[in-house]
């Protein structure tokens, strides 16, 4: 992503990766959504990319909805990323 603040300053470059994507498109999700992955895990991997399909997996049996949704967003990102690495 690259933009800029003001048109007198200089351009400012953020690289968003896999990781980052990933995390964040996890840990973001509404609280419908988060119901729909541990409701039905197999039918919300239908509308994922493949490469998430482990992840919903490890999330859905890790922790319970319940728990999921106790967290903040930036708690609920950190546990996506600890599933990660």
């Amino acid at each position: 992503m690259v933009r800029r603040l003001e048109p007198s300053e200089p351009f400012i470059c953020k690289v968003k990766t896999d990781y980052y994507l990933t995390t964040k498109f996890l840990g973001r999700l509404s609280d419908s959504k988060v119901a729909y992955l541990f409701n039905s895990p197999q039918r919300f991997k239908k509308e994922v990319d493949e490469e998430f399909y482990d992840l919903v997996d490890s999330l859905s049996s890790s922790v319970t909805r319940e728990q999921f949704l106790g967290l903040a967003k930036p708690e609920r990102v950190a546990l996506v990323r600890s599933l990660l690495d």
